[in-house]
């Protein structure tokens, strides 16, 4: 008999949750700090609420946006578009998929000074742009009417390629230039707290004692983000996560 969606769901409430039985936890891995190394979660983990997935709407560079385009998502209501109560056949589960794939992890409100409606976001960083116009890292959400806030760090942001022809593959190697748009943003004065603390979450390594990327707030706003302004031989990507930041080694499989 074919496996369906169905059929994977139902084994999977039947699957032991990871941490909580004897077999995984007597599995351990250890760092060179033991006091920071990797521990099973608790039961509490799987007591946490859903989080909910609101609908979001494409983020268009300026002058290719519909006419009025940011006052008709301002009427919107909000609409939370994932509920697995819903999905009852395996094209509905590919569907609620890309939702989530599509759904951005955090969002901020939109205002004009926003970086990604000025036009010299696009013309600093160069992202790729769909034939639309259309910059596939972003999305605009609403959760309240009125309301409208860009967000990304979702599976879209990092794994979405958009070819020279302006067309988009989703789940491909991505070629959204992070590195500049940080360098961007922070040249603005712009989100200079978020933009290191993302940073040391892609490169620190505080278990290691000294760590060697404690300097990592004052490099932040210095050289690397400098330099990735810069035109460089990469013309869109990031820098490999836990690497070493000074040293530009972008992914290779970006730009």
């Amino acid at each position: 008999m074919r496996e369906t969606a169905t059929t994977r769901l139902a084994a999977a409430q039947h699957f032991p949750k990871r941490g909580l039985t004897p077999k995984w936890k007597n599995r351990k891995s250890r760092w060179l700090t033991l006091s920071v190394s990797p521990k099973h979660v608790s039961a509490d983990y799987y007591r946490m609420p859903v989080r909910p997935i609101y609908k979001s709407y494409p983020v268009y560079a300026p002058g290719k946006e519909p006419s009025g385009y940011l006052d008709w998502l301002k009427q919107q209501e909000p609409e939370i578009l994932f509920d697995a109560a819903k999905l009852k056949t395996e094209a509905d589960w590919i569907k609620a998929g890309e939702i989530v794939f599509d759904a951005p992890l955090g969002s901020g409100p939109v205002t004009e000074a926003t970086d990604e409606r000025t036009n010299a976001y696009y013309e600093k960083i160069a992202t790729p742009l769909t034939k639309e116009g259309i910059d596939p890292s972003s999305r605009y959400v609403i959760r309240e009417k009125g309301k409208v806030e860009i967000g990304g760090g979702g599976c879209v942001s990092c794994h979405t390629r958009v070819m020279p022809d302006g067309t988009v593959i989703k789940g491909a190697q991505g070629n959204p230039a992070f590195d500049r748009s940080f360098a961007f943003s922070m040249e603005r004065g712009n989100n200079v707290k978020d933009s290191q603390d993302f940073q040391r979450f892609l490169f620190g390594a505080p278990w290691i004692k000294p760590d060697p990327q404690a300097d990592l707030e004052h490099f932040v706003a210095g050289r690397h983000h400098r330099q990735a302004l810069c035109d460089s031989a990469w013309r869109a990507g990031a820098s490999r996560h836990k690497f070493c930041p000074p040293c530009t080694n972008p992914r290779p499989h970006r730009g």
